[in-house]
């Protein structure tokens, strides 16, 4: 097709040039041709024909957009020629194109125009060149690009002098820097954060610089200023002569999974500080049943070293009788139960066994059982409070029993005693038969002392309560207590200064210490010493375990201790039951410590007792400190024959025949008009028919048939507020309000002589 160029055609160029220029436009690489505005070739290169896998001359007068097989590729390519015009004859683009074959190539072409004077088109030039190679060059690039800047990896690229030259997105997101801030400036200036050293940079460069990778952990800082930690990879980019260049910066941030680490980190330490401080011993096995893990506890439990422990099967640690259960319940918890807590006998290491409480959970490992563990904790302080919460109970069954007779005993004294004393005061009784009365008398009033002992272990004795200095007490009962002891044990009176007064019966208190004082003689009849201390004490909620009574506040604590023989656990377990006692016959009661133990009970306060054989004694006393201030009760005027007569009218209610009839009796022959009932209900009638002559209101305060005196005085001082009470009771339960009571009416104890009863009656009737 040489023959039909245009460029041979112009004449510009001599023979010899217009072949050189054919000759090079042969041998180029590049597509080159010629074609008329209806796209008829006129010249195509060799390159060109070879791009249609043609020769030239069967390209001759060929129309080239025919060549192309995309009609959408043949749209394109004829826009872009004739879009030229005279001003714009040239122009330059990319495009793909669908080759023969039906692969896709890159291209790209310069075409110009060639305008005849009038601006008519008379043919066009292109050449073209194929890019397919360098636009898969520049996508593979745009894709890593892309990459670089989608990764969540924080990189960088410095120059040859470490500077920054390129960040992508990561690094803005770690650091808060944009490329506009970062370009230019070196990365130890922009993140450092003080953290690394001379030489952590000077190996650093040593190692980039050498052309090998370095790889270590640094902390830097951000563009607020906190600190992230990262792992940072620097690897060196070579130029085309093996120089280096460049350097690519990677950092992995970690500072979350350091964050993750360290909580881990703490989470282990306080499971392991919880493990190893705990009380309880806490073991894991192995399926086949050995002890892989102990913590100290169970060495402190047992006696025994962990070391001699574990590796051993949990067995040999085991009571014999609880083999049998004990293999059960672990294999159902090797089989994925969780069995209910379980109690086993433990040795220790003196050859004993613990009762211990158990709890076991599998232990996993990828869904696998692959042992056990568990929390075993020593009982033995709970049995014991559990034992002391049984002695309590049977004590306060006891004392209810007791408390029942005492009462019916009280009564049948209150009828004994009052007839006794109608029979001494008779001048016709002769006297041949007044000391007979008088030995009657005398037992009537140990049987009296013994229902007061009685009522007094129950804690149904009534209190005569005040505010007082046991401390005080103590020091005023020292000389009694001495001569009481004997001259052959030291007593020691320990009390510290200014201590707060407690609210209590004098009276009552002193039974206590002198019992207690008695029972130490008894048990040094070859001498010794007796301690008594009285100290102000604040107890917690830590400090209220050791008893079942114990309870947060301010006490007295009064501890009475000697260096007897002390007592054996049997002894200790029935201490504080009536009528037991360890004295020869005759030589004690057995109401001494049970009197003791109900009368701190009634004080609201508890007793603790520690005794072993041969090493003495020691009780604890706390008594709740006073709060309040508290009088003294004032003492009855003693009035004389006369003065305890009257003529009012006496509303009389007791249960008990006996009792109502003897008190009848004794105020009629005094000059009352009495009126009876047997029960509130009878009263309740009474009042109704009398309401208006009754003077005095006299009741037992226990009554049958659901109505106390207590109650039926409040009735009836409801409907007459003038109307004047006597209360008269053995004792008094914990539902009646005792104090409102006293403080209300005349309150006169059972039993007591007629010569009291009219007394009481004369200072009722008086009352204002």
């Amino acid at each position: 097709m040489s023959e039909w160029s245009p460029i041979t055609q112009t004449g510009a160029f001599s023979e010899g040039q217009a072949e050189l220029y054919r000759q090079l436009v042969e041998d180029t690489s590049s597509l080159i041709c010629t074609f008329l505005p209806d796209s008829t070739l006129t010249f195509v290169n060799a390159a060109y024909a070879r791009f249609f896998d043609k020769r030239p001359e069967e390209l001759a007068g060929r129309k080239f957009l025919d060549l192309i097989p995309s009609e959408e590729d043949r749209r394109a390519i004829r826009a872009r020629f004739t879009s030229l015009t005279p001003k714009e004859r040239a122009v330059t683009y990319e495009q793909p194109i669908l080759a023969l074959g039906g692969e896709e190539c890159w291209q790209r072409w310069a075409y110009r125009a060639f305008f005849d004077d009038n601006g008519h088109v008379l043919y066009y030039q292109g050449t073209g060149e194929d890019i397919s190679e360098l636009h898969q060059r520049e996508h593979g690039l745009a894709l890593y690009r892309t990459a670089l800047e989608s990764t969540v990896e924080a990189v960088f690229l410095t120059n040859g002098e470490g500077n920054i030259v390129w960040i992508n997105r990561g690094l803005t997101t770690l650091t808060g820097y944009t490329l506009e801030e970062a370009a230019g400036c070196n990365p130890r200036e922009v993140f450092k954060s003080g953290h690394q050293d001379e030489a952590h940079y000077r190996e650093l460069w040593k190692t980039i610089r050498s052309g090998e990778t370095w790889r270590g952990d640094v902390v830097n800082r951000r563009k607020d200023g906190s600190l992230y930690h990262a792992e940072e990879t620097i690897t060196p980019v070579r130029g085309l002569k093996g120089e280096i260049t460049h350097f690519v910066s990677v950092l992995h941030d970690i500072t979350g999974r350091l964050r993750i680490l360290e909580a881990l980190r703490d989470s282990e330490e306080r499971f392991r500080t919880l493990v190893q401080e705990a009380r309880d011993a806490i073991f894991v096995l192995s399926v086949e049943g050995n002890l892989v893990s102990l913590n100290p506890a169970a060495e402190r439990i047992t006696g025994i070293p962990r070391e001699d422990m574990l590796g051993e099967h949990f067995l040999t640690i085991v009571h014999p009788d609880d083999h049998a259960r004990t293999i059960g319940l672990f294999d159902r918890t090797f089989q994925g139960e969780l069995p209910a807590p379980f109690e086993i006998r433990v040795r220790h290491a003196t050859g004993d066994y613990i009762p211990m409480e158990c709890m076991t959970t599998p232990q996993y490992r990828k869904e696998r059982i692959v042992g056990v563990m568990g929390v075993a904790r020593d009982i033995r302080d709970r049995r014991a409070l559990e034992e002391q919460v049984r002695q309590l109970q049977k004590l306060d069954s006891i004392g209810r029993l007791t408390a029942g007779i005492a009462h019916d005993f009280n009564n049948m004294l209150t009828v004994q005693e009052g007839y006794l004393s109608l029979l001494c005061d008779d001048p016709e009784m002769p006297d041949r038969f007044r000391p007979n009365l008088r030995e009657v008398a005398l037992a009537t009033d140990r049987a009296a002392r013994l229902t007061r002992q009685l009522l007094l272990f129950s804690r149904k004795q009534v209190m005569d309560a005040r505010s007082i200095d046991l401390g005080e007490m103590v020091h005023n009962l020292s000389k009694m207590l001495a001569r009481i002891i004997g001259e052959h044990i030291v007593l020691e009176i320990h009390c510290s200064e200014n201590l707060p007064p407690v609210r209590a019966d004098a009276g009552m208190l002193e039974q206590v210490i002198f019992n207690l004082s008695i029972n130490a003689r008894d048990a040094m009849p070859e001498g010794g010493r007796l301690a008594l201390t009285v100290d102000p004490v604040r107890l917690d909620a830590r400090d209220t375990g050791r008893h079942p009574e114990a309870r947060p506040g301010c006490f007295l604590r009064l501890t009475v201790s000697d260096t007897g023989h002390g007592m054996t656990p049997d002894t200790l377990e029935h201490a504080f039951e009536p009528f037991f006692t360890t004295k020869e016959t005759g030589k004690g009661t057995g109401l001494g410590l049970s009197t003791t133990y109900g009368v701190i009970k009634q004080h609201e306060g508890w007793i603790e007792v520690t005794s072993r054989p041969e090493k003495g004694t020691t009780f604890t006393i706390h008594l709740p400190v006073d709060t309040g201030d508290a009088a003294p009760s004032a003492s009855r005027p003693i009035l004389s024959a006369e003065e305890r007569s009257g003529n009012e009218t006496v509303l009389l209610v007791e249960d008990d025949p006996a009792v109502l009839e003897m008190v009848r009796l004794i105020l009629s022959q005094q000059g009352y008009r009495v009126l009876t009932a047997e029960s509130g209900t009878m009263a309740l009638e009474q009042w109704k028919a009398h309401a208006g002559v009754i003077d005095l209101l006299l009741t037992d305060m226990v009554l049958r048939g659901g109505l106390s005196g207590n109650d039926l005085a409040k009735r009836l001082i409801a409907e007459k507020p003038n109307l004047k009470v006597l209360l008269v009771s053995g004792y008094h339960p914990e539902s009646v309000d005792a104090s409102e009571s006293r403080s209300r009416f005349v309150f006169l104890q059972k039993p007591c002589p007629p010569q009291e009863l009219l007394q009481a009656v004369r200072e009722s009737l008086s009352k204002p």
